[in-house]
């Protein structure tokens, strides 16, 4: 049994989340056969539509938009470390 929590920002289970994408990407293709398909990941979305992709064999959309993608943690500044 699944529990569907209702807190913003908050994943129980990644695999889950990851079923959901490809269910909710069969249904949109099926849909729209012949509309190119993109997806867009913004902000911890790019974390999903990467490993969303990452077994795929091959690219299941027309094309992909990351904005505000968060791949990594920047290194600190050296004038905010000083201000801080």
């Amino acid at each position: 049994t699944r529990i569907i929590l209702r807190l913003k920002g908050y994943l129980d289970n990644l695999d889950n989340v990851l079923k959901d994408v490809e269910n909710f990407v069969q249904k949109v293709k099926n849909l729209y056969q012949n509309i190119p398909l993109f997806m867009v990941g913004d902000g911890v979305g790019c974390l999903l539509v990467v490993n969303f992709l990452k077994n795929k064999k091959s690219l299941p959309f027309s094309g992909i938009i990351f904005t505000g993608p968060s791949f990594g943690q920047p290194k600190r500044s050296k004038i905010l470390s000083k201000l801080s």
